[in-house]
């Protein structure tokens, strides 16, 4: 009776690791645009609502939508970063070093993207309460809007620990 866990390694080895490293930036970018978009999503939708009270803090809270679009670059910038250090060398033996780097790689564009979907949703969430807070009281903006900018530093964070980690592969 063959192992399950031999299986599974047996036909992970058995894709070129090219693709493996491939998945990375695809998983950066396609995870940052996501949260970014649901991030956009939630914001615009509590701040249309929120405009029914106030018209004037329309122009104000564009500013999370700003926030949101950010993190989308974030995940263009890992990927671009991701896909210049890819190299296939289609002559050469996989070697184990190759293998270590297009792995690294991979958890790289994957962190990063996982870091900057949970930041473009907390910077969404928290930019409907900064929408929903300034329509009732002016004077709360600026304190909640420190919060939200707080949020968007996850992103960021997600960004450097994705390039740093790239390299360090």
């Amino acid at each position: 009776m063959p192992n399950l866990i031999d299986e599974c390694m047996t036909w992970i080895e058995s894709i070129d690791i090219v693709f493996w490293g491939s998945l990375g930036p695809a998983f950066s970018i396609s995870l940052c645009i996501l949260g970014a978009a649901w991030g956009i999503w939630s914001t615009g939708s509590t701040l249309i609502g929120a405009c029914i009270r106030k018209r004037e803090i329309w122009v104000k809270n564009l500013i999370s939508i700003l926030l949101c679009e950010a993190i989308a670059i974030y995940g263009v910038i890992e990927t671009i970063f991701l896909i210049t250090h890819i190299k296939y060398q289609a002559d050469e033996e996989y070697n184990l070093n190759i293998r270590r780097t297009m792995y690294g790689y991979l958890a790289s564009g994957l962190g990063t993207g996982i870091g900057c979907a949970s930041a473009g949703a907390a910077v969404g969430i928290l930019g409907g309460y900064v929408a929903i807070s300034d329509a009732w009281n002016r004077h709360l903006f600026i304190k909640c809007f420190i919060v939200e900018v707080f949020a968007e530093a996850i992103g960021v964070m997600a960004l450097i620990v994705g390039i740093v980690s790239a390299a360090s592969a």
